[in-house]
């Protein structure tokens, strides 16, 4: 089964995203933000990893970084964004494990499809 990591400060979000992934049969924790994501990402191997951009704590840009240093492999990463900043996808993107950027307000069903494109 595959594990997959939530780091998002909107509990809304997270609660909807893990009871969407965990009906399709994949293992699901969560984080409330960059710092507490990095250390469990740290504690424990994910097959992907949502991140979002903005956090208190630790900012998405930060944790990606953090992520990226840390852990050998990093698994895939996939970005949540509330607000397009002309420029900040396309470097996110040139980031090793960065997958793709989905903006927020995003469907339940675009984001199934995507955890299906990267991990099955």
């Amino acid at each position: 089964m595959a594990k997959i990591l939530i780091i998002d400060d909107d509990e809304t979000l997270r609660e909807l995203l893990e009871m969407v992934l965990q009906i399709e049969g994949y293992e699901v924790a969560t984080a409330r933000n960059g710092e507490e994501g990095v250390r469990m990402a740290s504690e424990s191997a994910y097959d992907l990893v949502f991140v979002d951009l903005l956090m208190p704590v630790m900012d998405g840009v930060v944790c990606i970084e953090k992520l990226g240093e840390t852990l050998d492999p990093c698994p895939p990463l996939m970005v949540f964004s509330g607000s397009r900043v002309p420029g900040q996808e396309k470097e996110l993107l040139d980031q090793p494990a960065v997958v793709g950027v989905l903006q927020k307000p995003v469907a339940p069903d675009d984001i199934l499809a995507r955890v299906r494109e990267i991990i099955g």
